[in-house]
């Protein structure tokens, strides 16, 4: 018997948990016929011969494998193959009681029987089988598995022709119709067993585990085939022998293929594996040629032999291409495609032969550069993407003109190089890079346009700093960063001590593990909103009564304590993390609005938005909900801009604006007098609140200059219908000068300090 099926995550079915009675019944019923079959077969077991019950018992034997092959695999996408399987060994089994009830005692027995259809039916079926599990995978196969099949087809069926057609051929007693029945079979064996041998090749010969089971039912049945064949033709077959056994293992194992899991991991297997098929089909073809050289063997089989060395010249050839274009993909894969250097992965590859294995004793001194260009991305932002890889390609050619043949310069990507020197100390590392920073110092000419980059350069060393090449460019990069912020523009790494917090927030990106413990810290805390929202009352001038609070962020950090936002502020910046820290504020801050409003206290909360926000269409949308989600009124928000809300795409960020403002939300410009182009914002744009900066309050008291300024931004804004509010107000004089000056509104440490929510809320109870 022969069955193939398949059973994983995509192409088949799964074990379920929970199998239902029929299925166990199934195995305990086909495993207690096959135990008893067994049992049968011992020698002296069976004194009788083969009575006709005992080939009864062994067909209800497989009977019971075909349907616990359907049992097993009548789930899933590939339950038509498991039917037709099963459908397959039922054939065998009604080909076989046919046999034995209506021909076994004809003499002499017919060349065709009544069983032969049931007998015959079994191949197609299978094959079809094998077509239904293959077919999503036929549009991908490649030339190498197509040979690989075609090359353990023809190698199969070469040892079976070998075997068989000799014994078969020399009982047909001229025969002709008897012969081609004799024949069909075992041919019909090795194309069923090379269609099996395929559909693995198809699978790259890593197929799934049920694969592997059907191909053993396949082969099982093709050895059982064999020797029935040849002891049929020489009369000396016996039914109820172990040959019989043969044939019944082989319906096992097609019944158990089905229904296997998916691996929680992809199997393994041996690399030599897809080089198996070729070499088995080359080896059995050249012994069948020493064979041929000193015995007769039929021609078909010599044929089959020559068509096995053409199709292993072929494989060859595809193997040599395949040799080729894998080494032009390695290539590929280890080279930077704009400059033509190697790439990151090709630095790793290169350590492994400079730095020692970990437990290796140190070997000569190793240097890394970490080289990182200055302003190269102003020159892609003005002259263009194509300029900067003009630029890139130049600096490239003329790092490698300076370095020796065992020096490695790569590319890690955009403008960072590294450069690993062999038999290299910190002085020559040192010069090496000096001499490479002169080379970055000098000019390109870009699109008719001098260009001086300059660059940074950090050195980390192996064995002083670290004998992989994860640490040392890690090192270095501390390295470099530092040469970037420091006087010298080329350092070597030092394990400095663990810096402070404040020396973290500088912007200054070269410490070590602080950053990144400090950076985690951060993005756990916008991300699951452990920041703190404080808030500043904002005051009428004319009553002192409070009517709005701005709000502000801090960070409670657990080890720092309370941070104010210019300790954390160049970290968010730096990591691109503005907008979900912008998020977080606006949440809380709306949540705490709602809380105020509803105790009575109708004041709209100040939230500064980050400027990229403005470039999101659908901001003034997500708002309106979240307003509406805490009922709350469009009034109870207030959004403080800059003039750089405008960068990026001007209209969108206008219209979106207007749209906030046309929902009732206010605008206020803050900030106002410290850009160039402030003063348009106040007739170009939907404001209702005007706050001067503290660089303009404070010298109002001493400096006329600067009183006449802010007086006259006052009457401008009131003039345009707008709100004055001061900022930064820290004495009772500067107080009085602004109600003089008619200033509306006004915030700051004379007033209030900011405060916690819990402390406004008691403030707001009080006033």
């Amino acid at each position: 018997m022969s069955v193939f099926t398949m059973s994983t995550h995509a192409h088949g079915q799964h074990v379920r948990p929970g199998h239902s009675t029929m299925y166990w019944l199934a195995h305990v019923v086909t495993v207690g016929l096959v135990v008893g079959y067994l049992v049968l077969t011992v020698p002296g077991a069976n004194p009788a011969g083969f009575p006709l019950w005992e080939a009864v018992w062994l067909n209800l034997a497989t009977l019971a494998a075909a349907l616990l092959c359907w049992i097993r695999g009548r789930r899933g996408p590939l339950r038509l193959a498991w039917k037709l399987v099963a459908l397959g060994i039922a054939a065998q089994v009604i080909g076989d009681q046919t046999w034995q009830l209506l021909v076994m005692h004809h003499v002499p027995r017919p060349p065709v029987s009544l069983a032969d259809p049931f007998w015959l039916a079994y191949y197609p079926l299978i094959a079809g089988a094998l077509i239904v599990i293959v077919r999503s995978r036929l549009a991908e196969v490649s030339a190498a598995r197509i040979l690989d099949g075609l090359l353990a087809g023809l190698a199969t069926a070469t040892l079976v022709i070998i075997v068989v057609f000799p014994a078969v051929l020399q009982h047909i007693d001229n025969q002709p119709l008897r012969a081609a029945v004799s024949l069909v079979y075992p041919v019909l064996d090795v194309l069923l067993l090379s269609v099996a041998l395929a559909t693995v090749s198809v699978f790259g010969w890593r197929p799934p585990r049920s694969v592997w089971w059907l191909c053993g039912a396949t082969a099982t049945w093709t050895l059982f085939d064999c020797i029935y064949n040849v002891q049929a033709a020489d009369g000396k077959y016996v039914a109820g022998s172990w040959v019989d056994v043969i044939g019944l293992f082989a319906a096992l194992l097609a019944a158990l293929a089905p229904g296997w899991p998916q691996p929680a991991t992809v199997p393994t297997y041996p690399r030599w594996l897809p080089f198996a098929a070729p070499f088995f089909a080359t080896s059995s073809a050249l012994v069948v040629l020493l064979v041929d050289s000193v015995a007769h063997v039929p021609p078909i089989a010599s044929y089959l032999t020559a068509a096995t060395v053409a199709a292993s010249l072929a494989r060859l050839a595809t193997a040599v291409g395949d040799a080729l274009r894998a080494g032009e993909h390695e290539f590929l894969a280890l080279t930077d495609d704009l400059t033509g250097l190697p790439n990151r992965r090709s630095l790793y590859e290169q350590a492994r032969t400079l730095l020692p294995e970990p437990g290796e004793p140190p070997g000569p001194p190793v240097a890394l550069l970490l080289l990182d260009l200055d302003h190269f991305k102003d020159v892609n932002d003005s002259l263009g993407h194509a300029a900067g890889d003009l630029l890139l390609r130049t600096v490239a050619a003329r790092l490698t003109s300076r370095l020796r043949r065992e020096d490695v310069l790569v590319r890690l990507g955009g403008d960072e190089f590294a450069l690993l020197l062999p038999d290299c100390g910190p002085s020559e590392a040192l010069a090496v890079g000096s001499d490479l920073r002169a080379v970055l110092d000098e000019p390109v000419v870009l699109d008719d346009v001098r260009v001086q980059v300059g660059g940074s350069i950090g050195i980390a060393l192996s064995p002083t700093h670290g004998t992989d090449i994860a640490t040392l460019l890690r090192l270095a990069d501390i390295a470099m960063y530092r040469a970037k912020a420091g006087p010298h523009s080329c350092q070597i790494y030092d394990p400095a001590p663990l810096p402070a917090i404040s020396e973290v927030d500088s912007g200054n990106r070269a410490n070590t593990r602080a950053d990144m413990l400090l950076l985690e810290q951060l993005r756990t805390a916008i991300g699951k909103r452990q920041l703190a929202v404080f808030y500043q009352p904002q005051v009428r001038l004319d009553t002192g009564k409070i009517i709005g609070v701005e709000a502000l962020v801090r960070w409670p950090h657990p080890e720092h304590g309370l941070l104010s936002p210019d300790k954390f502020l160049p970290l968010v910046h730096q990591n691109r993390l503005m907008q979900a820290m912008t998020n977080a504020v606006l949440d809380i801050a709306l949540d705490d609005a709602a809380v105020f409003y509803q105790a009575g206290h109708r004041i709209p909360v100040s939230v500064n938005l980050f400027p990229p926000s403005f470039g999101d269409v659908d901001l003034p949308n997500r708002i309106a909900a979240e307003l509406a989600r805490r009922g709350l009124p469009p009034a109870a928000l207030d959004v403080e801009i800059t003039e750089q809300f405008m960068f990026g795409d001007p209209r969108r960020a206008r219209v979106v604006l207007d749209q906030l403002h046309a929902q009732g939300v206010g605008i206020a410009v803050d900030d106002f007098g410290t850009g160039y182009s402030a003063l348009s914002y106040l007739y170009d744009l939907a404001i209702d609140h005007v706050k001067l900066d503290r660089s303009f309050i404070e010298p109002i008291t001493h400096d006329p200059r600067a009183a006449a300024i802010t007086r006259s931004v006052i009457e401008l804004a009131h003039t345009i219908g707008m709100t004055a509010i001061a900022e930064g107000v820290e004495d009772s004089i500067t107080a009085a000068l602004l109600t003089d000056f008619g200033c509306d509104h006004a915030q700051g440490y004379y007033y209030h300090k900011p405060m916690p929510y819990d402390d406004l809320m008691d403030l707001l109870a009080r006033s």
